[in-house]
């Protein structure tokens, strides 16, 4: 059901209480890398041990408990599929294009579900997640494996299952990054990015999306720092403007034509995309007065914060106004997630107990359902391994790579699970004149490609001086290859030429080795869609 934020007299006058110092809090999210001292209307806990995580949000909570009031702060993460990655020590999941990849609404709940539980166990109450921007381009840096896919049917079916598993549990969901990431090569990290679709294509890609998610009941939307020139103005130097700062996008197309009444959030303020578009405390003002309502990594504790803002007042970039009707709907909004006692109603739920053990089985049911044969050109499988079959694991991932240490237990894994059928020697960047003069010694090459997405990027590519493994074309001289994209979904795409067996797992985890291995021999077909 769409979920329609109404302000309530309590909202009204709890915000009309507060000075417009504290009325200006409420509507910022800075990242919490300080102690807070003073109320705030919330922050977000950066990726930690779980202790640490709770303790951080346990702290801010004190902060925000003073004796003339007490309004419970937002607690924000990106847990985009799982808890496990912002929240270290709960249960990690591969990532949403592996929930893509099964197809499943109701799998898709489930790790809603179990993400929100440990998340409220964690005092997070807020997620910034699902990611439903779609991958329309291989190259693009921001989107790859965070989104569900590339078909509009599956995302929004996925990302429906996801946001409902997280809402109907106590988490807040937040689509991003409207008006639509994954359609341009720029990083919106680093500049303005721009969506190049026309009205008819937004409105059967990016817009159906958004417009069948909000009716599914998302509660939030994060504005990216991302133009849509067919439906903007470029201004006086001839740019187009982030969304984040363009009344035509948040409150024209985003309140108006899609009806969305939840709370906007901007994406990460200091990002080039916006910060490099304004000034960037300016950027604040322009974003609530375009419709936003919360401004995400503000600089709260910078000299310059409390100057910029009286100056934005000063000069009408901003009105008391809208700081305070801004302010009205993020307390409406803690009312409705139920983090603030309601008048007449109960307490705040308490957060409920969990199976974790349930949990990792769950997870690793989303890894053994991602596995997915991409291409297959020459039949390679099935492939018969046998005690004396001799194969040589060539695991391409260096130190220099994003999330480098956080896959090497996966290439660990397959290596373990090919040695439990067969001979396995297992060789780490290599390089070509080794791989060609080794190759013919061995029976099957399975080389397992770690590249991985990373924000301040140019493309997601296998890049640098791991990509000149496959030159000398060892995987021509006869000995069958499979290789093996343990998150990058587009690998094939970029090498189309070279490799003519891939599987891809979306972001493998331990249990991924196995499944792989009896992926190769037909124990168990690969089911995942792509």
């Amino acid at each position: 059901m769409k979920y329609t934020l109404q302000l309530t007299s309590q909202a009204r006058t709890l915000a009309e209480g507060l000075s417009l110092r504290e009325a200006w809090l409420q509507v910022c999210l800075p990242l919490l890398n300080f102690e807070p001292r003073e109320p705030l209307g919330g922050a977000h806990i950066p990726r930690g041990p779980r202790d640490k995580v709770q303790a951080q949000a346990a702290a801010l909570r004190r902060a925000c408990s003073t004796p003339e009031r007490a309004i419970p702060p937002l607690c924000t993460a990106d847990l985009e599929c799982g808890a496990g990655r912002a929240v270290l020590g709960c249960t990690e999941f591969p990532d949403l294009m592996a929930l893509g990849a099964n197809d499943s609404e109701e799998l898709a709940y489930e790790v809603g579900k179990v993400t929100a539980l440990e998340a409220r166990a964690a005092g997070i109450n807020w997620s910034f997640s699902p990611c439903v921007d779609l991958a329309a381009l291989a190259d693009n840096p921001v989107v790859s494996t965070r989104s569900v896919g590339r078909n509009v049917e599956q995302v929004i079916r996925v990302a429906r299952g996801y946001l409902r598993g997280l809402q109907e549990h106590g988490v807040a969901a937040t689509l991003k990054h409207f008006p639509g990431d994954g359609h341009s090569t720029f990083d919106q990290h680093l500049t303005t990015s721009h969506n190049p679709l026309s009205r008819p294509a937004w409105w059967e890609g990016p817009g159906r999306v958004y417009r069948e998610l909000i009716k599914a009941g998302a509660r939030t939307i994060m504005a990216g720092h991302i133009a849509l020139p067919a439906f903007d103005a470029a201004d006086a130097r001839g740019l187009y403007p982030p969304a984040t700062v363009s009344r035509r996008l948040l409150t024209d197309l985003l309140r108006g034509e899609l009806g969305f009444e939840g709370i906007i959030v901007s994406d990460a303020m200091g990002m080039g995309g916006v910060a490099g578009f304004v000034p960037p405390f300016e950027a604040y003002a322009r974003f609530l007065e375009a419709g936003g309502d919360c401004v995400l990594f503000a600089r709260v504790t910078e000299r310059r914060f409390w100057p910029e803002f009286e100056r934005a007042l000063r000069e009408k970039l901003i009105s008391e106004q809208t700081v305070y009707e801004r302010a009205a709907r993020m307390v409406q909004f803690k009312l409705d997630q139920g983090l603030l006692r309601a008048e007449g109603g109960a307490e705040p739920a308490a957060d409920p107990a969990f199976d974790g053990v349930a949990h990792i089985r769950l997870a690793q049911r989303v890894a053994e359902g991602a596995a997915t044969l991409v291409r297959d050109r020459e039949q390679t499988l099935p492939f018969k391994l046998e005690r004396q079959t001799r194969v040589l694991h060539v695991v391409l991932a260096g130190p220099n790579y994003p999330q480098y240490e956080d896959q090497l237990a996966a290439y660990a894994a397959l290596t373990r699970a090919l040695g439990e059928r067969c001979h396995v020697e297992e060789l780490t960047d290599p390089g070509p004149h080794v791989l060609f003069e080794r190759v013919d010694q061995f029976d099957l090459v399975v080389c397992s490609v770690g590249a991985a997405t990373s924000w301040g990027v140019s493309v997601a590519r296998l890049h640098g001086p791991l990509c000149r493994n496959l030159m000398e074309g060892w995987m021509r001289l006869g000995t069958p290859v499979v290789f093996v994209s343990h998150i990058h979904p587009f690998v094939h795409q970029e090498f189309e030429p070279l490799m003519d067996c891939v599987i891809n797992t979306f972001r493998s985890l331990p249990s991924s080795g196995a499944r792989i291995v009896r992926g190769i021999t037909g124990e168990q077909p690969f089911t995942g869609t792509f």
